[in-house]
This record gives structure tokens, C-alpha cells and sequence, in this order.
């Protein structure tokens, strides 16, 4: 029944002659990194911090849970099930769940949230959330319960984080305990994720469709962005509080500056990583950076200079 509706969907692609393909890849990019950093920068430098950090976590819990349900279920993609779709992007990773569809409930869910007095952003948050689902669905790397459940994920994700945040408010010492466990949960989830067996299926020239061995950084991505966060957060909270800059001006620059950083951060800092580290270690390295300058290397910066 999946592939019947992707073939379905192939078909409708054909016959407009492509004239959505376009439209359905930048829909897509509403959930991928870049784009979801730069507005998780403008939320938490720019607009309110507090909300900036529902979202940030709201978005980590759906980079931690995806990489693992991945993982655990090592699905292939629809594509390489049936030779007769064609899709309009060649990911390669694993299918089930979708972590567009992940990362856009889990943070556009939470935007809508967040920010629902401003009507304009809580129904333009909600109206894309659907249109990333479908947009996978479209180009053909995704079927329709890869990205059923990676919106259920993003719904759970954003649940715990809107719920968790709360109790980290309430509870001085709580963030130091999160650290701990993810610290420990990290270690086993590694041990149990490089042992596990995987499928080893084989193209027609003897070429396995996925190497789970290379698929192996998923795990240190996910602790990587969890341990990130919980450790930039714990050193602001006690050691720098920064305050959202008033004045337009000051919040423009802000922004401007911070993500003109955090892309140096990205590109290049995670090369030198990937030169001098194992790729494992270097994927753990350069995504708990990314997360780490977002939540307490650049907050220095705007409390020294934009406070």
C-alpha cells in the first residue's frame, strides 16, 4: 500500500511535468539544519529566552529520538525497496521514522506554542508541519508511516520538552541530574547500537544498500546534541544570564554576528574535527559545538557587548 501511493504520487510528478518538484524540495528545507538553527537563534538571542529554550529542547529531544529509532529499526528506504520509484533526492541513511517530519513537528509545533498570540506564526508553524510531511512523501524517500511517526515523535519530543522546561524552572539542581543521565544513557546506547546486528542487503552488484557501520555516527549525533544542550544551558543559567538585546538594532546584530558564527562553527570547526578525531568522535564533537555556542559560548558574547 506505501509504495502503491508513492508510484501514485510518481505518476501525479510526472504528469505536471515537475512543476511542484521545486516547490516541494524548498518546503523541505524548513526542517533541515541551517534553517532550524537560524530560528532557534532568533528565538532564544532575539526575541524571548525563556520560549528560545522550549524550542531549542523541543527540537534536541527530536535530534536525540529520531538517529535511535533509526537505528533500532534500520528500515530501508522506499526506493530501495522497489526499483520502480524514482525519487527526486538520494538520501541514505534509514527510512522509519522521518526526521523532516521529526524536526518539523517538534519545532514548528512548539514556534505555534510558544509564540500563539501572534496569529500569523502560530498558523503559518502549523500549516507547514503538514506540507514538510507531504513534501517526503512527494519526492519519494519517504513513505507514509515514516513520516506519520516522525510527527508523532516531534509531537512527543515537544510534550516533554514544553513539560520538562517547566520543571527545570521549578527544580534548581534538576539540569545537573538530565546531564548525568544522558552522560550514562550515552554510554550504553553507543555500546548497544555498534553491537546490534543489522540488515545486509545487497544491491544488484554486490553493493551493501546501507552500511550500518557508517551509520554508526547517528548515535554519537544524537548524544552530541542532548549533552550539548544540558551543558551550555547548566554554564548560562549560573555563570553568565544574558538578557534578549531591547533595542531592533541591537537584536539584528545579535543574530547577524551569532549565525555568521555558528555557520564557521558548523563548516569549518567540524573539519577540523572530522581531520583529527575518528568520524564517531568528531560527529559527537562537532554537534555538541553546534548546540554548546548557541546556548552559552555566544550568550557571553551578547552579555559583554549587547547588555
Amino acid at each position: 500500500m506505501d509504495i502503491t501511493y508513492l508510484l501514485f504520487l510518481q505518476k501525479m510528478r510526472l504528469a505536471t511535468c515537475g512543476i511542484f518538484d521545486n516547490f516541494m524540495e524548498l518546503i523541505s528545507e524548513f526542517a533541515m539544519p541551517l534553517v532550524s538553527m537560524f530560528i532557534i537563534c532568533l528565538v532564544y538571542w532575539c526575541l524571548n529566552k525563556n520560549k528560545g529554550k522550549v524550542v531549542m529542547l523541543s527540537y534536541v529531544f527530536c535530534g536525540l529520538f529520531t538517529p535511535l529509532l533509526k537505528l533500532q529499526f534500520a528500515v530501508y528506504r522506499p526506493f530501495m525497496r522497489c526499483s520502480d520509484l524514482h525519487p527526486l533526492a538520494t538520501p541514505t541513511g534509514y527510512s522509519f521514522p522521518s526526521f523532516h517530519s521529526t524536526k518539523a513537528a517538534g519545532l514548528y509545533l512548539s514556534i505555534a506554542n510558544q509564540f500563539r498570540e501572534i496569529k500569523v506564526v502560530k498558523y503559518v508553524s502549523l500549516l507547514l508541519i503538514p506540507l514538510i510531511m507531504f513534501s517526503r512523501n512527494w519526492l519519494g524517500v519517504h513513505t507514509p508511516q515514516d513520516v506519520l511517526v516522525g510527527f508523532l515523535v516531534g509531537a512527543v519530543s515537544w510534550i516533554i520538552a514544553l513539560n520538562l522546561s517547566r520543571k527545570l524552572d521549578e527544580k534548581k539542581n534538576l539540569d545537573w541530574l538530565l546531564l548525568l543521565v544522558f552522560v550514562v544513557l550515552a554510554y550504553f546506547a553507543i555500546q548497544y547500537f555498534l553491537t546490534k546486528p543489522y540488515p545486509m542487503a545487497t544491491d544488484s552488484a554486490g553493493k551493501l544498500l546501507i552500511d550500518p557501520v557508517r551509520k554508526h555516527k547517528d548515535v554519537f549525533e544524537a548524544f552530541g546534541i542532548v549533552i550539548g544542550y544540558f551543558a551550555g544551558t547548566i554554564l548560562e543559567r549560573r555563570f553568565v544570564d544574558f538578557a534578549v538585546p531591547e533595542k531592533l538594532g541591537k537584536k539584528l546584530s545579535v543574530l547577524f554576528l551569532g549565525y555568521m558564527i555558528f555557520l564557521f562553527i558548523h563548516t569549518v570547526c567540524a573539519s577540523v574535527f572530522f581531520l583529527v578525531c575518528a568520524k564517531n568522535v568528531a560527529t559527537f564533537f562537532s554537534y555538541f559545538l553546534d548546540i554548546f555556542y548557541v546556548t552559552f559560548l555566544f550568550p557571553i558574547i551578547i552579555k559583554k557587548f549587547f547588555n
